[in-house]
Formats: C-alpha cells, structure tokens, sequence
C-alpha cells in the first residue's frame, strides 16, 4: 500500500490503538476506501481512462505510453499548430499540471497530432513555458497505432 500523508497519519493512530479492535478495523476500512478512491481519481483526472476505437480496434492510453519514448522537454510553440481549435474553459487551462507530459504522434521527424494534453499546453503556451512530452513515433508503431492516428 502507497501511502500519502493522509494514510500515514491514519496508520500511525492505528498502531497507537491497535489494541481496540473495533478502532483497528475502522481504519482498515477507511485506508482501504481511500486507496482505492485515490486510484479512481487518478485514473480519471489523468486520462489514463482515455480509448480510441475504431470497429473492433481500441487502443488505449495505456497501451499508447508503453509505445511512446521517455519525455523530453520541448518549446510549446512546436505544437501550436496542432491545438484543436475550440473555445476552452479557462477553469480546466488554469487546473491543468504541466507536471503531466503531453502525448504526442510523429511521423518523418515531424508531430503530427497532440493524442493527451490539449489544456496543458494552452496553459505552456499562456505561460510561456516549456512543456513535457512523449512521442509516439509512427514511423515505427503497430500497424493498428498507424491507422489509428495517421
């Protein structure tokens, strides 16, 4: 169990009452929910629910970031180009963390698509920050990754 500074508090209380099993087992309970609560969230607010499907192709992100090379660290202006150009909540470009890399396609050398990462790089560009990315590069992906994101 990975435990935030939350859980380690709840744990040392535990073992300061552990011999009160009625107590001991309640904070089993509550470190077990928010365990499991954290994982939701974190799968949630970094996309790592994220699927593309194509008939009975899907790919997820997860299976993206096992294809993708280390991240490195890029002007942001080197994907400007590739924005989807929609109006957006300047709530979620605020909250975005540019801790997170964006997730990028390339072919020939050059990007091609932004695949995960639209609000955090507005927030880079806004900023005028450098941006953490990962690149798939199609030049030498799966035939599937190919026609997915060509």
């Amino acid at each position: 169990l990975r435990m935030n500074k939350d859980t380690q508090l709840i744990y040392e209380a535990y073992q300061i009452n552990e011999q009160d099993t009625g107590f001991a087992q309640l904070i089993y309970e509550a470190i077990k929910l928010m365990s499991k609560t954290a994982y939701q969230i974190n799968e949630q607010d970094t996309g790592l629910d994220t699927i593309w499907q194509d008939g009975d192709v899907k790919i997820t992100i997860k299976d993206v970031l096992k294809m993708t090379d280390e991240p490195i660290e890029i002007d942001p202006n080197e994907l400007n180009h590739l924005l989807i150009k929609t109006k957006r909540d300047p709530a979620r470009v605020q909250a975005a963390d540019l801790r997170f890399p964006l997730v990028v396609t390339s072919k020939g050398g050059q990007y091609t698509k932004i695949l995960d990462g639209q609000h955090r790089l507005v927030k880079a560009l806004q900023n005028k920050v450098g941006v953490k990315v990962r690149v798939l590069n199609l030049d030498n992906a799966p035939e599937e990754f190919q026609q997915m994101f060509s």
